[in-house]
């Protein structure tokens, strides 16, 4: 299950997992893209480790997993995307039928509340699941698997998570930077 969610920090593709015991650091993460060939030593017992960290941090600070308003929206769907290029080109058009457009820009806003509607239900999940939550002492698959779509790892071994609603958690977070991304 852990295998499958951990991401190259730097190309966005899955990272795979080898072990050789013949070797000093027997455990190596590396990405098979041939452009990028990012490769990190990581035991999956540190990577664990590094995670249950973060679901500490996420325990103890359930705000985290909040966006900011104005955040939310921050990566419209394909679809409304595609709503909105339609209405700009009505209006490009020199005889366009004003009720459409009208029509238009109301399904396209129902779309997007009902985006906004999504992640915050998500996110309110997410922040309920932590706050029931007791710190752990070791890896909980089972809240890993309830809260985590994915998980980078970079050069330097540092960890981020991505939660269900799709907001970056890194372990150095504090409530200034609870918005920042990972890079």
């Amino acid at each position: 299950m852990l295998t499958h969610k951990v991401i190259c920090a730097y190309c966005g593709r899955r990272l795979f997992h080898n072990t050789d015991s013949r070797l000093k650091n027997s455990e190596k993460w590396f990405c098979k893209n041939e452009d990028c060939k990012f490769s990190v030593y990581m035991t999956v017992a540190e990577l664990e480790h590094e995670i249950t960290e973060i679901l500490n941090l996420l325990i103890s600070t359930p705000k985290f997993t909040e966006y900011e308003e104005t955040d939310i929206q921050a990566e419209p769907s394909l679809e409304i995307i595609r709503m909105e290029n339609e209405i700009e080109r009505q209006l490009e058009s020199i005889d366009f039928d004003k009720n459409e457009i009208q029509n238009m820009i109301l399904q396209c806003a129902t779309k997007k509340y009902d985006a906004y509607k999504g992640v915050r239900h998500i996110t309110d999940r997410l922040k309920a699941d932590f706050e029931q939550s007791s710190p752990l002492s070791a890896f909980n698959a089972e809240l890993f698997d309830r809260t985590v779509t994915a998980i980078t790892i970079d050069k330097d071994k540092k960890v981020c998570l991505k939660l269900k609603n799709n907001k970056i958690i890194r372990k150095e977070m504090t409530l200034n930077d609870a918005n920042t991304a990972c890079t």
